[in-house]
């Protein structure tokens, strides 16, 4: 059996795809199959014909989304530590071999991560992002900060049982609501080195104030509102975050009745957690304050703030 097991659902991209496939063929750990979910492409997939490899399984399925193709990976993964990679990013050469090294470093980690490199659609450097810091005991807070991308995760197969798997009906933030539902019993580690490259283009739900409304609203309804483990007071907490995002993501689109209900959504389930940093930078873009006047205008909101705080 291959010690990992590396599951890439996708949906036409098939360019992408080639790239993703090669980069975990380049690693320098070897034990390894890939599990490529077909998730109803459309796209011809002659590109793909010249990938000959016993470790490689195809299956095809209709579509129904990354979370319904994803379980079909996780039913049939035979690797200890299971992997991720998304069709449109590719895994650098030290991966697999860095991370099984970690986890088997630290044999009551459930769950791992690394910080990436963003690139653009064609492939170009554009900085890296230091989500490897993020690590711990992250419940419940990763359901509403949650730097993790999916290419970056590997997991124990023990760590998803037959009745924990992605939330098919939630298209958008299902990821986070696996990945906090592991994190509840389990500790997080954090690897700060770079060993995924993570595609930016204009489907990235990270970038779209609508996908961000939608994820928000998924969080909510498949974690925040319904996990027995989550205290009142940190319900609260987490929905007045969750309803602040919502507004931030209504105010990026110019909605301000939306804004301003999302606003005040948040306010009334917890007055006095309302993050005053956010509200500051929001305020500072609303009024378009020039930098100087901005600095002013800041420090007298700030002093005002810790005066009736």
């Amino acid at each position: 059996m291959p010690t990992v097991s590396v599951i890439i659902p996708f949906y036409n991209r098939v360019k992408w795809l080639r790239e993703a496939v090669d980069s975990v063929f380049a690693q320098t750990y070897q034990d390894f199959e890939v599990i490529l979910i077909d998730d109803g492409s459309s796209e011809s997939l002659d590109e793909l014909a010249e990938l000959r490899d016993e470790r490689i399984r195809y299956v095809r399925q209709q579509n129904k989304g990354p979370a319904a193709a994803r379980n079909v990976g996780l039913d049939l993964a035979r690797g200890r530590y299971i992997a991720f990679l998304d069709a449109d990013d590719t895994f650098l050469p030290m991966k697999l071999e860095r991370q099984v090294a970690c986890m088997e470093e630290n044999p009551d980690i459930m769950f791992s991560h690394t910080s990436y490199q963003l690139m653009s659609s064609d492939g170009k450097y554009i900085g890296d992002v230091r989500a490897g810091r993020f690590s711990g005991r992250v419940y419940p807070g990763i359901a509403i900060y949650c730097p993790i991308q999916t290419s970056n995760v590997m997991i124990r197969s023990e760590a998803v049982p037959k009745d924990l798997r992605f939330e098919e009906d939630a298209r958008i933030g299902e990821d986070i609501i696996l990945w906090s539902q592991i994190a509840r019993k389990s500790l997080i580690l954090g690897i700060d080195e770079p060993l995924a490259k993570v595609r930016m283009h204009g489907n990235n739900a990270s970038t779209d104030p609508q996908a961000q409304i939608t994820a928000t609203m998924n969080i909510i309804r498949y974690l925040i509102r319904i996990d027995p483990a989550i205290s009142w007071v940190a319900r609260r907490e987490l929905l007045s975050s969750s309803y602040w995002i919502i507004a931030l993501s209504y105010d990026a689109m110019n909605q301000k009745g939306n804004f301003f209900r999302f606003a005040s959504l948040s306010l009334i389930q917890h007055p006095f957690m309302l993050d005053y940093y956010w509200v500051i930078c929001w305020l500072s873009r609303t009024l378009r304050l020039e930098p100087l006047g901005r600095i002013r205008r800041i420090r007298s909101i700030v002093k005002t703030v810790v005066r009736h705080k």
